[in-house]
């Protein structure tokens, strides 16, 4: 069996009811697998709550879980190179009120002392940097 379908078993794992915090060997979430492997579709799935008649079926992903190397999924949205889909994870976190998970997640640095708009630069991802620093800002000195 490949790396890929290894790691794809666990995101359909948690698609199926199971522990969106469960991690691999390399402290890796299931969203952060999607996020390199999955189409847009399944990243949305994991990172929204599934409710039914007001009872929670599944939470969403914890977007500032972070992997062996201390990156959250929003560096694997930056390698992916996807604006819509780092919409997607910074929409669905609070960006206001005196505690803001979406300023925690943009602050968020890996062991390298890397931010992901750092990642993004490196990358040549310059829209996305221009994104995520904008959306830092904001929260920075708006809110």
């Amino acid at each position: 069996m490949s790396k890929a379908s290894d790691e794809m078993k666990l995101v359909e794992e948690v698609l199926a009811g199971g522990d969106p915090e469960t991690v691999n060997e390399q402290s890796r979430n299931a969203l952060m697998l999607a996020l390199k492997f999955a189409d847009s579709d399944v990243i949305r799935a994991l990172v929204n709550p599934v409710w039914d008649s007001g009872r929670l079926l599944r939470k969403g992903a914890n977007l500032l879980q972070t992997d062996a190397a201390g990156r959250s999924a929003l560096f694997y949205a930056v390698e992916r190179g996807d604006v819509e889909i780092v919409w997607v994870l910074l929409e669905s976190l609070r960006g206001t009120g005196i505690y803001c998970p979406r300023g925690t997640l943009l602050t968020i640095r890996d062991q390298e002392g890397h931010l992901a708009e750092d990642l993004a630069e490196q990358n040549g991802e310059m829209e996305i940097r221009d994104i995520l620093q904008r959306e830092r800002y904001r929260i920075d000195y708006f809110e």
